[in-house]
Order: C-alpha cells, then sequence, then structure tokens
C-alpha cells in the first residue's frame, strides 16, 4: 500500500528533494493519469450523458441508467450537509466564495492566466480562453 501521507523532516539530507517531488501534481507526473482524464473529457464531449453515466457506474460503483438519476434529492443534499464535520463545513463555507471567484472569469480577459496558491501542490491555473 502507499503511503497517503508524506512524512518529512527538514533535517534529512534528502528533504529538499522529497520537498520538490511533494509540490508535483500527481497529473503533472503521471502520464497514464493525464491520458485517462483526457480521454473521459472527450468521451463526455461527444456522447454527453451516455459517457457521463457509463463512467458513473464504472468509477463510483454506481448502478445507474437514467440520467435523471443523477439528481440528488433534497432531503439527501440536507442529511450529507448534517454528516459534515463541523471544521470541514467550515473550511468548505470559507473556500466556496474565493473558489467561484476565480472559476467566474468573469473579471478575466480571453488569453490571459490566472494563478492561485493552493494548499496541495502549490498553486492551481486557469487559462481563459473566449
Amino acid at each position: 500500500m502507499s503511503q497517503l501521507i508524506a512524512r518529512l523532516d527538514s533535517s534529512d539530507p534528502d528533504f529538499d528533494a522529497a520537498f520538490a517531488r511533494l509540490l508535483v501534481s500527481p497529473a503533472e507526473s503521471d502520464s497514464a493519469l493525464a491520458e485517462t482524464v483526457s480521454s473521459i473529457i472527450a468521451a463526455v464531449a461527444v456522447e454527453g450523458d451516455a459517457a457521463l453515466l457509463r463512467f458513473t457506474n464504472q468509477f463510483d460503483g454506481r448502478a445507474l441508467s437514467d440520467p435523471a438519476n443523477f439528481r440528488v434529492s433534497p432531503s439527501a443534499l440536507v442529511s450529507a450537509l448534517q454528516a459534515i464535520d463541523p471544521a470541514v463545513r467550515v473550511a468548505l463555507e470559507h473556500a466556496r466564495p474565493e473558489s467561484a471567484i476565480f472559476m467566474s472569469g468573469s473579471w478575466a480577459k480571453a488569453g490571459s492566466t490566472a494563478t492561485m496558491r493552493a494548499a496541495c501542490w502549490g498553486s492551481v491555473s486557469r487559462r481563459w480562453t473566449g
């Protein structure tokens, strides 16, 4: 089993190299992952809901047969919200407006790139094309 959380000690001789590896996004370092994601995006662009059904069933272990089943009932949403750890909910509520501003693109010009510091892999960028 691979280690999910890297433990680094700044006094270790290989700390700089280990830290540099930690900052590399898995998508940047795993060409098979990038190819898989690209093929999923292409399939959804061409096939629409049929591809969404297939991938939902494949990756989420579901057995959906109708795109209408993608909808989550209001009661299930309320139950899920109530089940969230309060600290996680506070973090999500804090991140939501910042994410919305970053992803909205309302302030971005076509061809521009926005970069935002991110906790996981250093930064997240989005390029606006239209």
